[in-house]
């Protein structure tokens, strides 16, 4: 709707529909994304690291903080395709935990998606759902948890683009439902072509 007041002309938007969209954590996660705590924190405490005032000095003591705090910094990334079948059966639990802790979906997401359906129909604005590869195993345990993301879609006729299964290869991934770069580019090659 911010983008239609400020009259730039959409024809189509892709949503992406996973499993999890409408999960109390991607509620969760998509409000983070645009207010880190500790940003904010640090910069409520130092204000000399309000972005008005940022030279490279403040940026130097702003890294320096938090790697002081040592906050959610993980040492060694992430490398799904090296874990054992063990370890990837319970880094999948773990992520699946995480992701369908709540039973029920977000009633917030789902009165935006509501919401997006209804300024779409509102301006003949084609939209398309996608659904993102996943580890096999994975995508077998979130669909049966499906928050319906996908179906709220079909039911406005939308067209919902399955790529789920798009790429097999485990060494594709960084983790359960996220691709590394080598597989992004499998993935926009699928879609170009399709």
């Amino acid at each position: 709707d911010f983008l239609l007041s400020k009259n730039i002309k959409i024809d189509t938007i892709i949503l992406s529909v996973d499993p999890h969209m409408l999960s109390t954590y991607r509620e969760v996660k998509n409000n983070e994304m645009y207010s880190s705590s500790l940003t904010n924190y640090l910069r409520r405490k130092f204000p000399v690291l309000i972005g008005q005032y940022t030279t490279s000095l403040p940026r130097e003591i702003e890294l320096w903080l938090v790697s002081q705090i040592n906050y959610n910094v993980d040492e060694k990334p992430f490398d799904y395709s090296r874990l054992s079948v063990g370890e990837r059966g319970k880094a999948i639990s773990v992520r699946f935990n995480d992701q369908f802790y709540s039973q029920s979906a977000s009633s917030k997401l789902k009165r935006e998606l509501e919401s997006i359906i209804s300024i779409c129909l509102k301006n003949d604005i084609i939209v398309y759902g996608l659904k993102f590869p996943l580890v096999s195993e994975y995508a077998n345990l979130a669909e049966g948890s499906n928050f319906g993301a996908d179906k709220a879609l079909l039911e406005y006729n939308y067209m919902v683009l399955d790529y789920q299964d798009a790429v097999t290869d485990d060494s594709f991934f960084k983790d359960q439902d996220h691709l590394t770069e080598e597989g992004g580019l499998i993935l926009l090659k699928k879609l170009t072509k399709d």
